[in-house]
């Protein structure tokens, strides 16, 4: 029993949103390196904090959460979708893109669009206001859908739950999650000129996401 405690607390620490396993795709270049020790305290204390990983989880706590990352995320993605738009395809948005499969689970999950659009919005998201902004941003939430393989395991095991009917969020990119996180860390050596711009977006993102979570009263 307490090995399966230990467990299970080791995996809750690699989840953020799920972040988890980051390190395992991480080549030596320097800008990578520097985002990663940079986020390893909040990341690792969130992961502590948040139930997704706990087999005690019920569906209707998981709604909750899943909420509150759209609350997030909404804002969040319109930012980078400008920084992207701006960017002549240095920042990666195309297929990238996260809030419609919210969306997606929370209907499936029951909401309706009426819900849906009247939750909360996060309205301290960080400032994206370079490339190098935007890319450190996204650095957290490339590896938030890395991660989120290891809590589409979990809840599918624990609620029933997969890609079609609630967790298309977490579900990420399918086979492909590993590549893209492959092709995410090789272009972000377009910013290894500013890498104190991309470590301070990551470290504020991270922020901001603890700061709404706590708010929203899903942190343990």
């Amino acid at each position: 029993m307490l090995a399966a405690r230990c467990e299970r607390g080791s995996a809750q620490a690699r989840i953020l949103l799920g972040v988890g396993g980051v390190e395992l795709a991480t080549p030596s270049q320097p800008i990578a390196l520097a985002l990663r020790e940079a986020t390893k305290g909040v990341h690792e204390r969130l992961g502590r904090a948040l139930p997704l990983a706990n087999p005690e989880l019920t569906l209707d706590r998981y709604r909750v959460v899943v909420e509150a990352y759209y609350g997030f995320y909404a804002p969040l993605e319109a930012r980078l979708a400008v920084a992207a738009a701006k960017s002549d395809g240095v920042v990666p948005m195309r297929g990238r893109e996260k809030l419609w499969r919210l969306r997606q689970d929370l209907h499936a999950l029951g909401s309706t669009d009426g819900r849906i659009d009247a939750l909360p919005r996060c309205t301290w998201v960080p400032e994206i206001s370079t490339v190098a902004r935007a890319l450190g941003c996204l650095y957290v939430i490339e590896g938030a859908t890395l991660g989120g393989r290891i809590v589409a395991r979990a809840v599918g095991e624990h609620l029933g739950l997969g890609p079609s009917n609630g967790a298309c969020f977490f579900e990420g990119y399918g086979p492909a999650t590993g590549a893209m996180w492959r092709s995410f860390l090789h272009g972000l050596k377009a910013c290894a000129r500013s890498r104190d711009e991309a470590v301070e977006a990551a470290v504020d993102t991270f922020a901001a996401l603890e700061r709404w979570l706590s708010a929203q009263g899903v942190l343990r």
